[in-house]
């Protein structure tokens, strides 16, 4: 199983994760520069999505939820799914049958 972090996640951070899920979960997060460490861009996740089982994250990059064929969770840590429905992701998720 692999979980993809859609920010620039600090160690600790990772950590927690990892120690929540069970073990021998990937858990992985963009690496390199940022402007905000709470956004990433589809360049810097899209290598991790395509296989990921869950996505984690405050933003999501247009089209990341699209090529991630194996999703099965997505965590969007909001309250409101506003941006979801604007992006089509909520009707992918209920397509696709992920939580």
């Amino acid at each position: 199983m692999k979980v993809v972090c859609l920010w620039h996640a600090t160690e600790d951070e990772i950590l927690y994760i990892k120690n929540a899920v069970p073990a021998g979960v990937e858990v992985v997060s963009p690496k390199g520069d940022y402007f905000s460490r709470f956004e990433c861009t589809y360049s810097d996740v899209e290598r991790h999505s395509m296989d990921a089982d869950a996505l984690i994250g405050w933003t999501l990059p247009k089209g990341i939820v699209e090529i991630s064929n194996k999703l099965k969770v997505l965590s969007w840590l909001h309250s409101g799914v506003d941006d979801l429905t604007q992006m089509g992701v909520l009707a992918l998720a209920k397509q696709r049958g992920f939580k």
